[in-house]
Protein backbone atom coordinates (compact mmCIF):
# COMPACT_ATOMS: atom_id res chain seq x y z
CA UNK A 1 0.00 0.00 0.00
CA UNK A 2 2.29 2.36 0.97
CA UNK A 3 4.03 2.44 -2.13
CA UNK A 4 1.32 3.36 -3.99
CA UNK A 5 0.49 6.06 -1.67
CA UNK A 6 4.02 7.39 -2.60
CA UNK A 7 3.44 7.13 -6.21
CA UNK A 8 0.52 9.16 -5.63
CA UNK A 9 1.53 11.64 -3.72
CA UNK A 10 4.84 11.77 -6.24
CA UNK A 11 1.97 12.37 -9.11
CA UNK A 12 0.28 15.08 -6.89
CA UNK A 13 -3.23 13.11 -6.44
CA UNK A 14 -2.77 13.26 -3.08
CA UNK A 15 -1.10 15.06 -0.22
CA UNK A 16 0.26 13.56 3.30
CA UNK A 17 0.03 15.29 6.05
CA UNK A 18 2.43 14.37 9.64
CA UNK A 19 0.72 14.17 12.57
CA UNK A 20 1.33 13.02 16.40
CA UNK A 21 -0.73 11.01 18.30
CA UNK A 22 1.02 10.26 21.70
CA UNK A 23 4.67 8.62 20.64
CA UNK A 24 3.27 7.63 16.84
CA UNK A 25 3.70 9.42 13.91
CA UNK A 26 0.47 9.16 11.73
CA UNK A 27 -0.10 10.24 8.31
CA UNK A 28 -3.21 11.24 7.03
CA UNK A 29 -4.18 11.66 3.13
CA UNK A 30 -5.96 14.14 1.18
CA UNK A 31 -6.78 13.94 -2.22
CA UNK A 32 -5.95 16.84 -4.47
CA UNK A 33 -7.87 18.93 -7.25
CA UNK A 34 -5.62 16.96 -9.87
CA UNK A 35 -6.82 13.92 -7.83
CA UNK A 36 -10.70 14.15 -7.81
CA UNK A 37 -10.47 14.97 -11.77
CA UNK A 38 -8.67 11.92 -12.75
CA UNK A 39 -10.91 10.14 -10.14
CA UNK A 40 -13.70 11.68 -11.80
CA UNK A 41 -12.28 11.00 -15.57
CA UNK A 42 -11.68 6.90 -14.34
CA UNK A 43 -15.40 6.86 -12.70
CA UNK A 44 -16.83 7.70 -16.22
CA UNK A 45 -14.83 5.11 -17.84
CA UNK A 46 -16.36 2.92 -15.30
CA UNK A 47 -19.75 3.74 -15.56
CA UNK A 48 -19.93 3.89 -19.24
CA UNK A 49 -20.18 -0.09 -20.01
CA UNK A 50 -22.68 -0.11 -17.06
CA UNK A 51 -24.52 2.61 -18.78
CA UNK A 52 -24.99 0.22 -21.97
CA UNK A 53 -25.74 -2.84 -20.16
CA UNK A 54 -28.32 -1.08 -18.03
CA UNK A 55 -29.85 1.01 -21.53
CA UNK A 56 -30.16 -3.10 -23.08
CA UNK A 57 -29.79 -5.48 -20.02
CA UNK A 58 -30.30 -8.61 -22.46
CA UNK A 59 -29.82 -7.35 -26.11
CA UNK A 60 -26.06 -9.13 -26.86
CA UNK A 61 -25.89 -11.27 -24.02
CA UNK A 62 -29.49 -13.04 -25.08
CA UNK A 63 -27.42 -13.88 -28.24
CA UNK A 64 -24.47 -14.74 -26.70
CA UNK A 65 -26.98 -16.96 -24.46
CA UNK A 66 -28.19 -18.31 -27.33
CA UNK A 67 -25.23 -19.38 -29.14
CA UNK A 68 -23.72 -21.30 -26.01
CA UNK A 69 -26.81 -22.75 -25.36
CA UNK A 70 -26.64 -24.02 -28.76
Amino acid sequence: VYPLLYELEENGLIVGEWSQKGRRRIKHYTITEKGKKLLNKIKELFEMPVKEVLKDPIGENKTNLSRIKG
